[in-house]
């Protein structure tokens, strides 16, 4: 067997364990979607491939491990599993799916490997107990709403190698203190940043290009640091949400 077909065991409620066959590749759209009892699985070494929503709603599924083999994790592929408190994405994932991990209430930390190019739009959204994000060097582009409303995350590592902030990518993130931007960032999306209460100090790389509309609008404590030299023609007029701007 290398395939699991589509919702083969959707919403069988009193599923609380099964052994995936060594030969398995793919899971196919919401294989286990809503199999609320399930709370250990398995993955065998050679899968490949997670389609959209195949274990979404899995809310007493535990921690797992992927294989390196892992290629493929679709949109909300992993959404509101509620006991999930850790994940690891293996660096054979070019892009996380939209929504793939959102609404994880207990998701605590989040470790994106080296090999990850793209974190998909609201990829880690609204899980209220994330903490800790580590994000590998190879990342280039972050969604739009990647981390929205997550209002415990106090620490996070951004790639290198980032260019591109989405709009709303850090929206409500109350707990962030600090983030440093890196100097490969190119652009910042409208209100990425809006809302971050607890953020003090930020400095805007000198390549960066475009910052969108209330970039930074609401963030009270915020004392932001910019460039002279920037090429701000795209700046919007309100990048800065009327927080002082400090430029060197």
């Amino acid at each position: 067997v290398t395939t699991i077909a589509n919702r083969a065991f959707y919403q069988c409620l009193s599923l609380d364990g099964i052994v995936l066959p060594y030969g398995l590749t793919v899971i196919e759209e919401s294989t286990f979607y809503y199999c609320r009892s399930l709370t250990v699985i398995n993955f065998p070494s050679i899968l490949t491939t997670i389609r959209t929503e195949a274990f979404a709603s899995c809310t007493g599924l535990r921690n797992f491990t992927f294989p390196s083999s892992l290629t493929t994790i679709d949109s909300s592929a992993f959404s509101y599993c509620g006991t999930l408190t850790t994940v690891t994405i293996p660096g054979g994932v070019y892009t996380i799916g939209e929504r793939a991990f959102s609404n994880c209430s207990h998701l605590e930390t989040v470790i994106i490997q080296d090999g990850v190019h793209e974190i998909g739009s609201i990829a880690f959204a609204n899980n209220i107990a994330l903490r800790t994000v580590t994000m590998a060097n190879s990342v280039v582009v972050l969604g739009y709403s990647a981390f929205q409303g997550d209002v415990s995350l106090n620490s996070i590592v951004l790639s290198t190698s980032l260019q591109s902030i989405g709009q709303t990518a850090f929206l409500t993130c109350a707990s962030l203190t600090e983030i440093n931007l890196p100097s490969s960032l190119l652009s910042i999306g409208s209100s990425a940043f809006s809302n971050c209460t607890g953020l003090t100090a930020i400095t805007i790389p000198l390549g960066v290009v475009s910052i969108g509309a209330g970039a930074f609008a609401s963030c009270s404590s915020l004392t932001i640091t910019a460039y002279n030299a920037s090429d701000k023609t795209s700046w919007n007029a309100s990048w800065n949400g009327g927080r002082t701007v400090i430029l060197i």
